[in-house]
């Protein structure tokens, strides 16, 4: 049986270790990617399933050579200005997430699963002309004119470049990204999460810079305003700072598994970086793949509807953070807030959620429940001061 997965971004390199490691050893697992396209160089900041499924697949504990990556531990996320008090949500141990950088992580990635796997793992570079799915058998056309075949084909090629594969999803309030980067250390150990009066913003780590992540929505903010803002964060003028640009819309995919392929990463999902979670449902998709090729005990349309109702939540967990606004009483803020408490008060998942938190022992907080463990979501209830948990 064979595998390949197409891309060599951080979801692609995700697929790759969890093949690797949880796939029975008959299955040969390729790598196909473009090393023409280049890295974005965005989602720093993990999950806790990246580190976890890295171990898996490279028998090595990261926290062990933090410089291969220029990594930093990350053992929660800070909250700024979302309430008149500061405060954290905690990974609880034994498990830790990481702050990265993304385009070290193919060149180490490959390195040990060509030494742990060699006799199981490859790597095809070239231009991808074509993918199709002969029902059994996926076949690959390169530019060249060589044709691949396998057995199953995960598509992490990033961004699709049309949706009519994708549902877009319209209630997450941020579309635009302005990343600044600063060429000094990171000297904290957790994802800044600091609301600003136009969004929010992300502040990651790693040993030789800083990347601060201004989220906005274009149709209430304009650019001009989003720089003049971060150049107030920042203490600065406008006209000093180096900004990269991200347009972006949020959607998920109509099918994760489609027959022989299987969509992951950004090809699969987007949905906006708060807490890091796409790690967590790209891990998801992996898994019901698992289950329905190899366990069996999934049908195609019971794993696309198990990863639908996943995404719903992630979808669901999000308009939670937002629907309680922030310090500032701002367009933003106002709008968002209104569009999030419409979708919690028609949202039966989120009532039936609550129910079930209320209702679980703490004592039984190793099983997570839509997103986190209960003890983080009592943590947030309480920090966001929401109430409705009957901590």
């Amino acid at each position: 049986m064979k595998i390949a997965v197409i891309g060599s971004g951080t979801a692609g390199i995700l697929s790759l270790a969890h093949c690797l490691s949880f796939f029975p050893k008959e299955y040969s697992i390729t790598s196909i990617y473009d090393p023409n396209i280049p890295m974005l160089g965005i989602g720093e900041s993990t999950s806790t399933q990246i580190p976890l499924t890295l171990f898996y697949a490279t028998g090595l504990n990261l926290l062990d050579m933090p410089d291969e990556l220029d990594m930093t531990v990350k053992h929660g996320v800070k909250y700024v200005n979302w309430r008149e008090e500061d405060f954290f949500t905690k990974i609880p141990p034994p498990f830790y997430a990481i702050h990265f950088n993304n385009f070290s992580l193919k060149t180490f990635a490959f390195k040990q699963f060509e030494e742990k796997w060699n006799n199981r793992f490859s790597v095809i570079e070239g231009e991808i002309n074509s993918v199709v799915d002969f029902n059994d058998k996926v076949t690959i056309t390169m530019a060249n004119k060589d044709l691949h075949q396998y057995d199953y084909v995960i598509d992490c090629r990033g961004f699709p470049k049309d949706s009519t594969e994708h549902i877009p999803v319209t209630t997450i309030p941020v579309n635009h990204c302005l990343v600044n980067t600063i060429d000094t250390p990171g000297d904290w150990n957790y994802t800044s999460h600091q609301a600003t009066k136009n969004g929010w913003m992300f502040g990651i780590p790693l040993q030789t810079r800083q990347g601060w992540g201004y989220l906005y929505n274009d149709t209430i903010t304009t650019k001009d305003e989003a720089v003049a803002d971060i150049a107030d964060i920042f203490n600065t003028s406008p006209d000093k700072l180096t900004l990269r640009e991200f347009s972006f819309k949020n959607y998920k995919a109509k099918k994760f598994i489609n027959g022989r392929i299987i969509k992951n990463g950004n090809m699969a999902l987007f949905y906006e970086p708060i807490e890091a979670l796409s790690g967590w449902f790209y891990d998801n998709i992996l898994r019901a793949f698992f289950d329905v090729v190899v366990t069996q005990s999934m049908t195609e349309d019971d794993a696309n509807n198990y990863l639908h109702n996943l995404a719903d939540e992630y979808e669901t967990f999000i308009c939670y953070m937002y629907h309680g606004g922030s310090v500032f009483d701002s367009k933003f803020w106002n709008i968002t807030s209104k569009k999030c408490k419409a979708k919690l008060n028609n949202s039966s998942m989120f009532k039936q959620h609550i129910k079930k938190l209320n209702s679980t022992p703490l004592s039984f907080d190793n099983n997570p429940s839509i997103v986190f463990p209960i003890g983080v979501w009592r943590e947030l209830d309480k920090n966001l001061k929401y109430q409705y948990l009957d901590i």
